[in-house]
């Protein structure tokens, strides 16, 4: 089944902003992984936090569907200038609308919030 995508999903999907990873061992970096490339879909999620303890600057790197690129792309973005602790409830889920996900493609998301949510996580 072919997915149906729409201008946001595509822009994202097409130019992906915050691919890759932050230097290993970078100050204020904390990372969050899902899923698994075995089962044929894994993001991670890395959060750089200023002295603010505000999100500054995100990465992600991700294995999987147009929509699992799209959703971590769009998260990078989405992130910037918000608290750790918001993003321990974030939803990301909530993304699965404006990207126009099918519903057999909402675990994309799910995926995301988990990984996001691992690496706000308290330590």
């Amino acid at each position: 089944m072919m997915l149906d995508a729409n201008a946001l999903l595509l822009d994202h999907f097409d130019r992906p902003r915050g691919g890759g990873a932050f230097p290993a061992g970078a100050p204020g970096v904390r990372r969050g992984e899902a899923g698994s490339e075995r089962h044929g879909a894994m993001v991670r999620i890395e959060l750089k936090t200023g002295a603010d303890g505000r999100i500054e600057d995100s990465r992600f790197s991700a294995w999987g569907c147009a929509g699992t690129l799209a959703c971590a792309s769009l998260v990078t973005e989405w992130v910037r200038g918000r608290t750790l602790e918001s993003l321990r409830t974030a939803e990301v889920r909530k993304l699965a609308e404006p990207l126009a996900l099918p519903p057999e493609r909402l675990y994309a998301p799910l995926m995301v919030e988990d990984a996001l949510r691992q690496a706000a996580r308290e330590d």
